[in-house]
């Protein structure tokens, strides 16, 4: 129960980051598009790579992640 709360916390995280970045680089976009600047797309781009392994390690560093087997299981065949 404790690594379920902990990967779901995380994955609310990643879930907002994410949007965050969608949200922000099309804004930005739409802004540099008479300029022709692209370097804050490409900033926004390999943010999602960190949010990504930010999430990641969350999944390696969380308690009771010796019987997280057992929660993937369950949601893979709805035990």
């Amino acid at each position: 129960m404790e690594y379920q709360q902990h990967i779901e916390h995380h994955k609310m995280k990643y879930d907002r980051g994410l949007l965050e970045i969608i949200v922000v680089a099309t804004a930005e976009v739409l802004e540099e598009l008479a300029h022709g600047k692209f370097s804050k797309l490409a900033s926004k781009l390999f943010q999602v790579f960190r949010e990504e392994a930010s999430l990641l390690e969350a999944e390696r560093s969380a308690p009771g992640r010796a019987v997280a087997y057992i929660q993937t299981a369950e949601s893979r065949f709805s035990i």
